[in-house]
């Protein structure tokens, strides 16, 4: 059984929703952005049109699931979720700088080789 749970709340400079899918085994963790305070016409738009387009993480972290949290409960679990987004978020772009990296040498390795067949044939006075 998979539980969605959205959290909005303010991260010091805008409102954000922090979406989370609850599985058996994992947590993925979605994060959107809203700018100013949403309200609920911005809140039904976002469900309805830019839900469907979130990227979701995969994170792990232990959790543990409960009907009804206090207040203060629920402020840390999603200070929580915020920070396993921002791991999983850290460990992508790890991912994809390195991938980037690599395609770089290799480019830069091919440049450097036509390079070469263009110094030897010009030496050859082709």
């Amino acid at each position: 059984m998979e539980t969605v749970k959205t959290t909005v709340m303010y991260d010091g400079q805008f409102w954000i929703a922090l979406v989370e899918k609850i599985s058996s085994d994992s947590i993925m963790t979605a994060r959107y952005v809203f700018g100013p305070e949403p309200g609920n016409a911005e809140l039904l738009r976002f469900y309805l049109t830019d839900y469907d387009n979130l990227r979701f993480l995969k994170g792990s972290h232990d959790f543990r699931l409960k009907r009804q949290y206090s207040p203060k409960e629920e402020k840390r679990m999603g200070n929580k979720s915020q920070a396993v987004y921002k791991a999983a978020l850290e460990q992508q772009m790890k991912l994809l700088k390195k991938q980037k990296s690599e395609t770089h040498r290799i480019r830069a390795d091919e440049r450097y080789q036509l390079n070469r067949q263009k110094k030897k044939r010009r030496k050859r006075g082709h």
